[in-house]
Parts: C-alpha cells; structure tokens; sequence
C-alpha cells in the first residue's frame, strides 16, 4: 500500500499550483487480508491516515461488511502488517554514511521487491481541501495568537486499488522506464471498493458495499462538518491517470528508500540482522545515485519540512467547533 499524505503549511504549501507529499510505503502482505477485510480495514483506515502509522485499522475490524458500523460489529483480531515494524521509521546516519560532512534523518520503509502477477496495490491520496478564505481565516488566528489548525482546511481521500498484468520487479524499475511500468500492458486501475470487490469477492451485494461505504463518510463527516467542498467527496477514487501517475512516483521513490535502507544496514547492524538486509537488499549503481524527487515527495526530516511542522503529519489536527465565530 502507497499513502501519500499532503503537507499543509509553508514547507507543502501549493500556492505555485504543485502540492507536496509525504509518501508513506507500506507492507500488507503479512496481515492475511482477504478481500473484504481489506476493504472493511481500508474504511476504517479512511477515518486515520495520519495517526494510524501502525495500520491496526486492517487489524481489528469486521469479517463480514454485514455487520461493520452496526452496534455489535463481530470485530475480529487479525495479524497486524509486522514488516511495517521492522525496522525504525527513524533512522540517524552518521557523518560517514552520509557523505555530506553532517549527520541526517532518513525514514526507512519496508522494501520494495516485487508485484507479482495479478497482485493488488491500494493507493491512498490524503488531501486537503482549502481555499482563500480559509487562508485568511487562518491567519488571523496566528495573529490573535491562536492555533489555525481550525481553519486550515478538510480532510479528504483519493484511492485506487491497482492490479499487475505483469511482473514489476525492483530490477525492472533500476533499469526500465518508468513510463513503461504504469502503462496499461503492466497495470490495470480497476477503480474503487466496489469495482475491487467484483474482481475478487462477486458474491459481495453492491449495495451492501454501499452502505458500509456511506458509514464510513458519514463518520469523517461528523468529525468535519463541513464538507469537502462543492465538487469533492470525503472518499472518491482516483481517475485511470492520476492512479498512474500516483503510482509511477512511489515506484520512483522505491530507489531512494532502497538507498536510505542501506545507509540504515551500514549505521545500525542489529537491524540489518533482524531485517536480514544484507541478503535482500542489492546495492546497485542506481541506489548509490539515488535522488527523491522533491518538487512531488518530501520526508518529514526535511530542514524546511521540519521548521514548520507542517500539517500531513502526524501533528494533531482540530476540526472546526459550532462555537467557533468564523464559518469555512
């Protein structure tokens, strides 16, 4: 699973019509997910994307889209995604690893190494609706000395889930074209949770998928009353070509996380064992040389990125109260 979660504030701020990133790769191999838990999971996770970096919305929910959002849901305890602890999220590199004169914060993200045939990838875009409005609001709250959290903007999700024709290996994306990779000979978007669901779980009522979809909006509409915006939903899939293009910058991304896992092996050899890094992890030219694309992705540990501590993080964030003597 890719997450991309927006960066809202002067270090992500979109005002040159570009918005900034922070990817987030992760592993849902090891949770034993079965399509319709996947998607239970994939709701609950909808209300979350900022503060569950454990994934334990794919843990604890609902066998059976039935009963999910009822009174006595029927949760079930499921495997939570281990990979995604095996390493620190956080990783300090050392004068020498770094090359640079200077030590450096890098994220460390499970490891890219295949999508075999027929595998799935769930894309996740966590957006931020806003406007000029909102804009000045906000900053007559920092004036007053206030938090301008409140009229920052609304939260919203963008998904697709992603199936593979062919094999997309991590040599294929050191050596191939990217371009190549996202087309549709080697990827199909199928959509959203009901076009996923008919490919892989077709006893599935459509509208039963409905209304377990409709709860999870109506949720994360309570939480913001107030929506999106005019042409935006709380939860929408992504078009065939954003999906691709979502996808062919994390497939980018994977050669520079790749780079940060290996500096990561070389400081901390304790996780290099545990992890087994040395034995999957191939240094190859490409890794050595590798960039982020930062006018799309930035790490949290970036020097701008932290100064202003941008929202898309993990920093709480307050909805707009009934009280409040504005209106968004």
């Amino acid at each position: 699973m890719f997450v991309r979660q927006q960066l809202v504030g002067a270090a992500g701020d979109d005002r040159d019509g570009v918005k900034r990133f922070r990817p987030c790769h992760f592993f849902l191999g090891d949770a034993l997910l079965k399509p319709v838990r996947l998607v239970a999971g994939f709701l609950q996770y909808c209300h979350s994307v900022l503060t569950d970096s454990s994934l334990f919305s794919f843990a604890a929910i609902s066998s059976e889209l039935s009963s999910y959002g009822s009174e006595f849901p029927g949760t079930t305890i499921g495997p939570i995604p281990a990979e995604n602890f095996a390493i620190p999220e956080r990783c300090s590199i050392s004068l020498a690893e770094t090359g640079t004169g200077r030590p450096m914060q890098v994220e460390c993200w499970p490891m890219f190494q295949a999508i075999e045939p027929n595998g799935w990838v769930l894309l996740v875009s966590h957006e931020w609706y806003t406007s000029l409005e909102m804009r000045r609001q906000q900053a007559e709250l920092i004036s007053q000395g206030l938090s301008g959290d409140s009229a920052l903007g609304v939260p919203f999700v963008r998904y697709a889930f992603v199936r593979a024709r062919k094999r997309i290996a991590w040599s294929d994306i050191a050596s191939s074209s990217l371009e190549a990779l996202v087309r549709p000979e080697y990827i199909q978007v199928v959509g959203g949770v009901k076009e996923f669901l008919r490919e892989t779980a077709p006893e599935v009522d459509d509208r039963m998928v409905d209304t377990r979809f409709d709860d999870a909006v109506r949720a994360m509409r309570e939480r913001w009353p107030v929506g999106p915006g005019p042409d935006t939903d709380f939860i929408s899939p992504l078009d065939n070509d954003t999906a691709r293009s979502v996808l062919k910058d994390f497939l980018q991304d994977t050669i520079y996380v790749r780079k940060n896992l290996r500096m990561a092996m070389q400081a901390m050899p304790r996780v290099s064992s545990r992890y087994n890094l040395r034995s999957r992890l191939q240094i190859v030219e490409s890794v050595e040389s590798a960039t982020r694309d930062r006018t799309v992705f930035k790490s949290l540990y970036d020097p701008d990125v932290q100064r202003q501590n941008p929202v898309g993080t993990e920093r709480p964030v307050t909805p707009p109260q009934e009280d409040d003597d504005f209106d968004l």
